[in-house]
């Protein structure tokens, strides 16, 4: 089983979805995906995560 994690932008906000013990996914559930890892191990979930949040925040912290 595989764990994807999926950056998309949701009624114009961007986000991400972490998607636990599937085989496989289907990105017609998911509006405007920016990208999407297939991570090996619950670390690089959590690398991935960490990243996008920073990614987001900083995002979010320099509009006015």
């Amino acid at each position: 089983m595989s764990t994807f994690v999926v950056e998309h932008i949701y009624k114009g906000y961007p986000m991400f979805e972490t998607i636990r013990g599937v085989e496989d996914i289907s990105l017609d559930m998911f509006d405007k995906v920016q990208t999407m890892w297939v991570c090996d191990s619950e670390e690089e979930v959590t690398a991935v995560e960490n990243e996008l949040r920073r990614k987001h925040g900083e995002r979010s912290s320099k509009q006015p």
